[in-house]
């Protein structure tokens, strides 16, 4: 990325794939935590948003585990993990300096002022791994949680 433009659609970009991520994140947990369709609405407008991201990702690998399916999707928690970490970085922060291949930013932690660098490669790899993250939600979604509230809620009807 030789460009601060660049620098800025890159960081867009994950910022906006966080937030889809986000929503899945949430929607999954309902699904798992919700008996029926009416609660898993309830969790997902009232409840599972005000959790802390990294709570909803052990909420997320114990859902995974409960269902059978964390086998299936071994990467999807440490790569969310990942990502996040990376989301906060560059949500929090200001550039400061780039170059081709390294961005430093200036972000104050808990009152504390420090300069973190992210190189290219991580950013971008970050946003790929969004993507996949996305796939991954999709292939447990009807299976996380209770398939009739699933149904339900996606128009199935039994």
């Amino acid at each position: 990325m030789k460009t601060r433009a660049e620098w800025d659609a890159a960081r867009i970009k994950l910022i906006e794939e966080c937030a889809r991520l986000d929503d899945e994140l949430d929607w999954s947990l309902a699904l798992h935590f919700g008996r029926d369709a009416e609660h898993v609405l309830t969790l997902s407008q009232n409840v599972i948003w005000r959790v802390p991201v990294d709570t909803k990702l052990d909420l997320l690998t114990e859902a995974l585990e409960r269902a059978h399916l964390i086998d299936e999707v071994p990467v999807l928690v440490p790569a969310l993990r990942s990502i996040f970490r990376i989301r906060n970085l560059l949500a929090h922060s200001v550039t400061i300096e780039h170059s081709a291949t390294v961005a430093k930013l200036r972000t104050v932690n808990r009152g504390k002022l420090k300069v973190e660098k992210i190189d290219a490669t991580s950013l971008q790899h970050a946003v790929r791994n969004a993507a996949a993250c996305r796939f991954h939600f999709d292939r447990v979604e009807g299976r996380i949680g209770s398939t009739e509230a699933w149904g339900r809620l996606y128009g199935f009807d039994h």
